[in-house]
């Protein structure tokens, strides 16, 4: 069973220890320096109302938060790893949960995300969950000293909703 619960600072061990993986750093925009002193800094200028620890059977297993939420323009975009690498299978699965939760409860019409455009196992998941393709930021993120491709698709709020099979995934977000 899949839950969420907000992040509270006793998750910042877990948070560093995920977030500064190699399996979890690899598709990230930035890379973090794994200081629990920084996570502590970094936590204190978050808004926590927007992070979720992702739990399986009450068990932490990544996290997942939205992102330059935009309520004028009725628009975010998003966060997400799942950081226990034994539950990487069910990723594509917490998304809808979360796709439910944004729409149900911000005024958002549409939802963003920038994926490496050599992740094509997520841009896979994104375009089985409704999202299009708006295109490729060339050289967009300098990273392992190289520049990456990142590719950019959108999930408008009609179209998820007329998809009746995902409306099943609803889960509370404490």
């Amino acid at each position: 069973m899949i839950s969420f619960r907000r992040m509270q600072r006793e998750h910042l061990a877990q948070v560093l220890a995920w977030r500064s993986s190699p399996h979890v750093t690899k598709y990230m925009n930035t890379d973090v320096v794994p200081s629990y002193t920084d996570q502590v800094r970094w936590y204190e200028k978050l808004d926590p109302c927007y992070y979720w620890i992702i739990c399986c059977d009450e068990k932490p297993i990544g996290l997942i938060n939205l992102a330059d939420l935009d309520l004028r323009n009725c628009r975010t975009s998003f966060g997400f790893y799942i950081g226990e690498r034994d539950y990487w299978p069910i990723g594509g699965f917490v998304l809808p949960y979360f796709y439910n939760h944004v729409f149900d409860r911000f005024p958002v019409n549409k939802i963003v995300a920038e994926v490496f455009t050599e992740n094509e196992r997520v841009i896979r998941i994104h375009q089985e969950h409704g999202y299009n393709t708006v295109g490729t930021f060339s050289s967009h993120i300098y990273k392992n000293d190289r520049f990456h491709d990142i590719t950019v698709l959108e999930l408008l709020k009609k179209n998820w909703q007329a998809n009746p099979k995902m409306q099943k995934y609803s889960a509370e977000f404490k």
